[in-house]
């Protein structure tokens, strides 16, 4: 399996997918991945449970991304209000609603 995910990875080109965006070799991994689970516990491989597993992961994807900027963010803006933050949350309380 790993063999595959690295081809995957490496070689697969993202695939359009209309207005729903793009699949990308991770994608087709976990697309793969649901269809020889299902295989191998002897079940039939449904589209709606492979897609699912792949919507997942995407949404994982955009949440971790989202997060790691908005403590990217907060990080950049504490560091340049160091001195009057401690008495003044107003300011904070604006930016985490800019970021949000």
């Amino acid at each position: 399996m790993e063999d595959l995910k690295t081809l995957i990875l490496n070689r697969i080109t993202p695939l359009r997918l209309g207005e729903k965006g793009w699949m990308r070799g991770c994608d087709y991994v976990t697309l793969a991945r649901t269809y020889a689970q299902a295989l191998n516990q002897g079940a039939v491989p449904t589209i709606s449970d492979a897609w699912t597993e792949v919507y997942g992961g995407q949404a994982r994807r955009a949440i971790e991304r989202a997060a790691s900027h908005y403590k990217k963010e907060l990080k950049k803006f504490l560091s340049q209000q160091r001195e009057t933050i401690a008495t003044d949350t107003h300011e904070l309380t604006a930016f985490h609603k800019k970021l949000r």
